[in-house]
């Protein structure tokens, strides 16, 4: 991590007064490697850096200013057709990730970028929604039986869903974690303490309270199967901390709010690789009431070393040897969080094989 640019910019982008034209070569590729080109960007704008960016590397910053500001106004127009497919219909939903960060104007929509809109729906409006986004445009990308009823049976969201006109991609999330797992949480209790109006301007759209949305974050990042966005996620919770920390209450709201949903083991995980990566500045009184939470030394230490493999920025000499095993072992455990024993092998298998075939996986995209 020492020798990463794009850590080291994130981190202070002041250190870029003195970066050479190698190291300059080094953070874009780093940051197009790990979808955060436009996040550099975002940084050295508000760092007021602008005039030290070298001709060939401004071209790729400029470029990453575009499409951050092309996709944040996609979500604007994502949310009025969600408002008129759902919330006027009398179907309340929640904004989560991404979309949540860019319409709450949180920290986190700073460059931020995405590859879908995420909402979450009550579980018992389920039928009506699909009924009202198919109405409104709205199909599913992979209507492969398997996955169709591998979402519906394992996963905490339906199979991703594509505009067919404007084809924008939507993940509806019935709650924040795949029901079969042991932290298996109700999105009901995220509903129960949501916001609603305010910054999404509808009483009927709403954004998880702020603890709800680290947490989230957290465990998306933490328990997932895939890692392609995983350094730009982790990111998200640096500056999510950064910017909720100024609130007096926020540490002891998370921390009671992680031990009531049993989410504590995520939130270690994102304290302790933000810290790692970012020097993220934690309370000495919050990070005791994290380490309270946080799984065994010998769990943490494991798992940790697997993360921080598989998070590490791409490096333009290729990838280091322990990368690959760590996104497998990782991988692996992504899908054993969601499936019993008797079937993750068969499930895997199955995978593999589509794989090899070059077919289509149905995963959910990064948010």
């Amino acid at each position: 991590m020492a020798a990463s640019m794009l850590i080291k910019a994130l981190r202070d982008p002041a250190c870029l007064k003195q970066a050479s034209a190698r190291d300059w070569e080094r953070l874009i590729y780093e940051a197009g490697a790990s979808d955060l080109t436009p996040r550099v960007a975002a940084q050295i704008d508000a760092a007021g850096l602008a005039d030290i960016v070298p001709e060939r590397a401004g071209y790729h910053l400029d470029l990453a200013r575009l499409l951050a500001d092309s996709q944040h106004r996609a979500v604007a127009v994502e949310l009025a057709a969600l408002t008129e497919a759902l919330a006027e219909h009398d179907l309340p939903f929640l904004l989560l990730k991404g979309g949540a960060y860019i319409v709450g104007g949180f920290a986190a929509s700073q460059g931020r970028t995405l590859s879908d809109i995420d909402i979450l729906v009550r579980k018992e409006d389920i039928p009506v929604v699909e009924e009202r986004l198919e109405a409104a445009g709205w199909i599913y990308a992979n209507r492969d039986p398997y996955d169709q009823e591998y979402y519906r049976r394992w996963m905490h969201e339906l199979p991703p869903m594509m505009h067919i006109d404007r084809h924008s991609a939507l993940d509806v999330h019935h709650t924040v974690t795949p029901p079969t797992s042991a932290m298996a949480v109700e999105g009901a209790r995220i509903f129960e303490r949501a916001v609603f109006g305010g910054p999404t301007g509808h009483p009927l759209i709403g954004l998880p309270m702020l603890a709800d949305l680290v947490l989230h974050s957290a465990v998306h990042l933490f328990n997932d199967s895939e890692f392609d966005a995983g350094l730009r996620d982790l990111s998200d919770l640096d500056l999510l901390f950064r910017a909720f920390s100024q609130q007096d209450d926020f540490w002891p709201s998370l921390l009671a709010r992680a031990k009531a949903l049993g989410l504590g083991s995520s939130l270690a995980y994102a304290v302790g690789l933000c810290r790692a990566y970012f020097e993220t500045p934690i309370p000495a009184e919050a990070l005791d009431g994290v380490m309270a939470q946080a799984p065994s030394r010998l769990v943490r230490g494991a798992l940790s070393a697997l993360f921080t493999a598989a998070l590490n920025p791409s490096e333009p000499a290729g990838e280091p040897w322990t990368r690959e095993p760590a996104l497998f072992a990782l991988y692996v455990r992504g899908h054993a969080l969601r499936m019993p024993p008797r079937l993750l092998l068969p499930h895997l298998v199955r995978k593999a094989r589509r794989r090899a075939r070059g077919e289509e996986e149905g995963e959910p995209a990064p948010a």
